[in-house]
């Protein structure tokens, strides 16, 4: 049976988790999630979620994604009303300042502007799943650094 769960990595900081849970599951896709962000809906075999706090540590147990994972953590999503993005709105949707810098840092920057979106964390030249997502930034890291290497896009 795979494994679903990493009651372990609680307490580590976030980018040691995820090489303990793809090097469980290389299957596996990780989700970061700052605490009081919006997480994804739908039940996925192949995500699991990773909750931090603003110092990047993981403070729940990560998980496979379930279906009664989407929820609000105790904060309003900006820009949003009833489920849908506000007419008009002037969201910020990307951040090329952020190139070079670290990933932790390159977060709390996004975070702090855009607080509705989920991060997740790929390699340059890794596949990504198709689609677009109005709540998701894509960070790309250089081979073998934790250094953003791509402008980081909202979708």
């Amino acid at each position: 049976m795979a494994k679903t769960s990493w009651p372990e990595v609680v307490g580590w900081p976030e980018l040691n988790a995820y090489d303990q849970i793809t090097l469980d599951r290389p299957d596996v896709s990780v989700g970061f999630y700052m605490k009081g962000s919006p997480l994804p809906s739908g039940y996925d075999p192949k995500r699991v979620v990773l909750i931090v706090n603003a110092s990047g540590v993981v403070i729940e147990t990560p998980v496979i994604a379930r279906a009664d994972t989407r929820r609000v953590m105790g904060r309003a999503m900006a820009g949003v009303v009833n489920g849908a993005t506000a007419a008009g709105d002037d969201l910020k949707s990307s951040w090329p300042e952020v190139v070079g810098w670290d990933v932790i840092p390159a977060g709390v920057k996004i975070y702090t502007e855009r607080p509705d979106v989920v991060f997740e964390i790929h390699t340059v030249g890794d596949s990504v799943a198709p689609g677009h997502d109005d709540h998701r930034v894509r960070l790309f890291v250089a081979a073998g650094t934790t250094n953003i290497a791509q402008t980081p896009v909202v979708g």
